[in-house]
């Protein structure tokens, strides 16, 4: 019965000296995890140096399309993306795909209302392209129409006016 009772003693002391040492490495391992982890500024500040590394991109692939050097993008340096790969390409790999160049142009310059778009609002508008629609620039578009809308239901009102009179 003695040399029973010292083995189940030795497994006692043996078990406890792992679970101390499991519980002293599940610490030890959760602080280094903490400790390696970036915090939110330091990821705030990847993610603007990576913006502001792709908006210098953009920016030099858009001055390669401003070939009269005016700083206006016109309708046909735009519609050069479409028909130089390498630029298509270029573009692509920044995650802007542009696949209709024409209503592209045509959106951007009714939206500035001028006859050709400068580089530095196109640099801007492609880079709002990247990626998908953010909730806000949804609520936002949702919110232009009521109130499109509401311009719309005044004007209808105004024409009925007229034609009571």
């Amino acid at each position: 019965v003695a040399w029973e009772a010292a083995a189940l003693f030795l497994f006692s002391i043996a078990y406890m000296q792992i679970a101390m040492l499991n519980i002293l490495t599940g610490m030890f391992v959760e602080t280094a995890m903490k400790a390696a982890m970036p915090d939110h500024e330091a990821q705030a500040l990847e993610q603007r140096r990576e913006e502001f590394r792709q908006a210098h991109e953009v920016d030099n692939l858009i001055r390669e399309l401003d070939r009269d050097g005016s700083g206006k993008i016109s309708r046909e340096e735009f519609l050069r993306i479409t028909s130089d790969g390498r630029m298509h390409a270029a573009f692509d790999i920044l995650g802007l795909s542009i696949r209709d160049a024409d209503m592209f142009y045509e959106m951007l310059r009714k939206t500035c209302q001028v006859k050709e778009i400068d580089k530095d609002f196109l640099v801007g508008a492609c880079l709002k392209m990247k990626g998908p629609a953010s909730s806000i620039e949804q609520q936002m578009l949702a919110y232009r129409m009521y109130r499109m809308q509401g311009q719309l239901d005044h004007i209808e009102r105004a024409i009925a006016k007229v034609s009571w009179m």
